[in-house]
């Protein structure tokens, strides 16, 4: 049966609460060295199993829908209960700002982020009993945008898996946003289009 610890990583001055999964032992070599996925939300804030963090940010969504049969799990949590099963580990952790993370998501810029996602990889390289030369990430939306980042200066990363990654430029997609913004009249103090400004300050 898979394994979770919940771990903390230093990342600058903050740290980033996390759940490392791990594989039934029953599923790997006995002795030898698990790979492992680093595992990058998408953009927004989010909790580390990929969905919205309406608990630090409940005025950015509406409220979630209730039932029945409950929420599901978020996209990151099923792709690290899919790895374990498949004899891989994996590390996802609360962004900046949200969760039990410390810092404050909105006040985080893109650069900040992709230093955080390298800090993440070398808590999961630190650890012994995972497999440097067997190392991966996987990004969903800008979680792409963040592999991208730390794989092209990264020679050791065996694989990377982009998920929702834009199909587009990046001039384009920022281009599509200013022009939707122009034509809605979307307010422009909301939290989230104040947001979208700054990436888009970043990227530029």
């Amino acid at each position: 049966m898979a394994r979770s610890e919940l771990v903390q990583v230093s990342a600058g001055r903050s740290v980033l609460a996390g759940t490392l999964t791990l594989p039934d032992p029953a599923a790997t070599q006995p002795g030898a060295r698990i790979p492992a996925v680093l595992l990058l939300p998408s953009w927004l804030p989010r909790g580390r199993d990929g969905g919205w963090d309406r608990v630090g940010h409940p005025a950015w969504f509406a409220p979630a829908p209730t039932d029945d049969a409950g929420q599901p799990r978020g996209l990151l949590a099923r792709i690290a209960d899919a790895l374990a099963e498949a004899g891989v580990a994996s590390l996802r952790c609360d962004p900046r700002g949200c969760g039990a993370s410390d810092g404050s998501w909105g006040e985080t810029d893109l650069f900040t982020r992709i230093d955080d996602a390298r800090d993440m990889l070398a808590f999961l390289r630190a650890d012994p009993r995972l497999d440097l030369r067997r190392t991966g990430l996987f990004g969903h939306g800008e979680g792409a945008t963040l592999a991208l980042a730390v794989a092209g200066g990264d020679a050791v990363i065996s694989a990377v898996t982009l998920v929702g990654a834009p199909a587009r430029g990046f001039a384009s997609v920022l281009r599509a946003g200013v022009a939707h913004r122009s034509r809605t009249g979307t307010d422009r103090h909301h939290p989230l289009v104040a947001a979208i400004d700054g990436w888009s300050e970043d990227l530029i």
